[in-house]
């Protein structure tokens, strides 16, 4: 499938060790049902012990992946159906001691919103280096706030937000997300200034995750006027009225430029010496209004500047050039 997203793989390859899979002792039940074998001779033949599979078959405990890759072998079961039957019925992953108050959901399809997720952490987030945290940020304690709403429905854990120098930072302790970001998705590993580019599976992606990705980039990284500090809007704004995307990484930026040069929204692309970083500009009234138009801002603060910008040059303006503010 195109947007399905085989994590379980890429840790059981990838050996990635003490991982417990909770909810799919049915699914152990399915794959050993036709096979008239006593529990204490799989067991035995495994080298596990009896009591841990009675646990793991009656849904007492987590069964981890490594032994369930295992058993999976040792029935001959076909892997897909078996990752289909897991899909089905897992209540969620722990890693480490694989406590149940460590418990997440991974998601298993690559939907719109985990592709703004995703797209949003790469323009104002990393993976940090230690702690097994991801820590995203923002100026405005809004959008924080619905990220960390949506990251409690996407994986079902709890994020943290405190005040930072400027800005507010979302942090989430998970060693199994980081691992999920890291492996599936290639966000890289603290600092990415340079080495950032868009997840293939994204690239892969059809046009509405593709779109939703680049608006949670542009969320994070985009800016415009400022049009709450005027009581009009700038002249210097009114004359070459843009947008900007800004980032070190230019086939980021370079991948969003053709994407919206697709759908109608041109776009240049320079290197600021000054910043040292890269900037796409959309520059015109017109091009203003078309993003707009395609909800290029979701954030709260962004999305409701370019609102009153575009009120600003619809074909029925605010009397006197008042911006269209509160």
């Amino acid at each position: 499938m195109k947007n399905h997203l085989d994590w379980l793989d890429k840790f059981h390859y990838n050996n990635i060790n003490k991982v417990y899979l909770y909810g799919i002792n049915q699914v152990f039940i399915e794959i050993s049902k036709n096979k008239f074998i006593s529990y204490h001779r799989i067991a035995k033949h495994l080298n596990l012990e009896e009591r841990s599979f009675y646990y793991w078959i009656n849904g007492k405990r987590p069964i981890p992946l490594s032994q369930f890759m295992i058993v999976l072998d040792y029935f001959k079961y076909n892997k897909r159906k078996a990752y289909g039957l897991i899909e089905k019925h897992l209540e969620g992953i722990a890693m480490g001691s694989g406590h149940r108050n460590k418990i997440i959901t991974l998601p298993f399809t690559l939907t719109t919103d985990l592709a703004y997720f995703i797209g949003y952490l790469l323009g104002d987030g990393c993976l940090m280096t230690n702690k097994w945290t991801v820590s995203i940020c923002d100026e405005y304690f809004e959008q924080m706030d619905i990220l960390k709403n949506l990251v409690f429905n996407l994986f079902k854990i709890k994020g943290k937000i405190y005040k930072g120098k400027g800005k507010y930072i979302l942090d989430i302790y998970s060693k199994a997300l980081w691992l999920f970001l890291y492996h599936i998705f290639e966000v890289p590993i603290g600092i990415k200034h340079f080495n950032l580019k868009v997840p293939k599976i994204i690239e892969n992606a059809n046009r509405n995750i593709q779109l939703q990705f680049i608006r949670g980039f542009v969320d994070a990284d985009g800016g415009i006027c400022r049009i709450e500090d005027y009581n009009e809007l700038p002249k210097w704004f009114v004359n070459c009225p843009s947008l900007e995307v800004s980032q070190k990484s230019k086939p980021i930026l370079e991948y969003i430029q053709s994407k919206l040069f697709e759908i109608g929204i041109k776009g240049n692309l320079y290197f600021h010496k000054q910043n040292k970083a890269y900037r796409l500009i959309i520059t015109g009234k017109d091009k203003l209004l078309k993003c707009k138009k395609i909800s290029i801002f979701t954030h709260p603060i962004k999305k409701k500047r370019l609102e009153g910008i575009c009120l600003y040059f619809a074909p029925v303006a605010q009397p006197g050039g008042a911006c269209p503010w509160y």
